[in-house]
């Protein structure tokens, strides 16, 4: 009977022995080598926290340049001037069901192939949500083109859905964003 209770005891032993002490030598040496042996993993070095004020101040000019506020536009489609081209290049689909009035629908080929068009013009563009990557490759290709181009700082979706992203609030009322949409529905 001793033998079969030392077995017992034995394989209980080695069972807590895999379950708990193991995975703790094995943390406890990933811990040290961390931060024992490479203690620079965990130092934040000053320059990465914060930017430096040269690259702030060209990249606030940068934005300056190149995005356009929507209220600038709203005031620009009430103004009619053919000297502006609102350029939507979502897709055709999306660009059929409503669109912002008086925006022509170009897929970044038709933009490239369509660049006399925007020549003496300037060009405001916009996709899906301010974070489309498309609106920036056309906005690239046109600037590099020598063409007047800007990306409105809202996509359509902020536009249509989400206008106290972008009216100031004392606006809210006075402004009817319908009358800046063109439906086909």
């Amino acid at each position: 009977m001793n033998k079969k209770k030392s077995k017992k005891q034995m394989s209980s032993l080695l069972t807590k022995v895999r379950e708990v002490i193991i995975p703790f030598v094995v943390s406890f040496i990933t811990v040290f080598l961390l931060v024992y042996i490479s203690p620079n993993l965990f130092k934040i070095k000053k320059e990465q926290t914060s930017a430096p004020k040269p690259k702030l101040k060209e990249l606030i000019e940068l934005e300056k340049y190149l995005y356009i506020d929507p209220m600038t536009v709203i005031k620009l489609i009430d103004s009619s001037d053919k000297k502006v081209i609102l350029v939507d290049i979502r897709d055709e689909t999306s660009y059929k069901k409503a669109h912002i009035r008086g925006a022509k629908n170009y897929l970044i080929d038709q933009t490239k192939n369509n660049l006399k068009e925007f020549k003496n013009k300037k060009v405001i563009i916009y996709g899906d949500t301010s974070f489309s990557i498309s609106s920036k490759e056309v906005a690239l290709f046109l600037l590099e083109k020598g063409v007047d181009a800007r990306l409105m700082s809202v996509g359509w979706n902020e536009f249509r859905h989400f206008k106290n992203f972008w009216v100031p609030e004392s606006q809210w009322s006075e402004i009817d964003i319908n009358k800046y949409i063109q439906t086909n529905e």
